[in-house]
């Protein structure tokens, strides 16, 4: 075992946490995080699905519905709602696709940049705070032990 490792076992004074299934660990940080992103979202008054919608445009803009609905791992139908309903908020446009006419594009509009400029501040945020008491080590090993798990655990699907 790892000398960090080790040193940070041994000061685990509370052997609840030891005992602790991985899956109860996972979800009360995982709840912490979404009660992070909770108040932020409350704020500016978006869904948890309307955010992804606009963090997944603004990493590929000016795209259709369709390309959304399998990039978020959505039904087309909830895609079309939540476009419809940001689309209200001017946080997204339609336009017909030139090649296609029978097919809107969609694309995020500035108000919607910002919102997600916003939105990854708060990730920064939070990022750090989640930081500042572990090494660049234990978070290399935190990654690489999330990514294997959760690797695992699509195989299973």
């Amino acid at each position: 075992m790892n000398r960090t490792i080790k040193k940070h076992v041994s000061e685990l004074e509370n052997t609840e946490v030891l005992e602790s299934p991985l899956g109860f660990l996972i979800q009360n940080v995982s709840k912490d995080y979404i009660s992070y992103l909770g108040d932020f979202l409350g704020k500016i008054h978006l869904s948890p699905s309307k955010i992804y919608y606009l963090l997944a445009l603004s990493e590929n803009n000016h795209v259709s519905q369709e390309y959304l609905a399998s990039v978020l791992n959505m039904s087309e139908g909830t895609v079309t709602k939540l476009t419809y309903r940001l689309e209200r908020l001017n946080l997204i446009e339609r336009e017909v696709d030139l090649t296609d006419k029978r097919k809107k594009l969609v694309t995020i509009t500035s108000e919607g940049e910002q919102i997600v400029d916003e939105f990854h501040t708060v990730i920064k945020g939070f990022e750090n705070e989640l930081r500042k008491d572990f090494t660049e080590e234990e978070l290399l090993i935190l990654r690489i032990l999330l990514k294997k798990m959760s690797s695992v655990l699509s195989k299973e699907d």
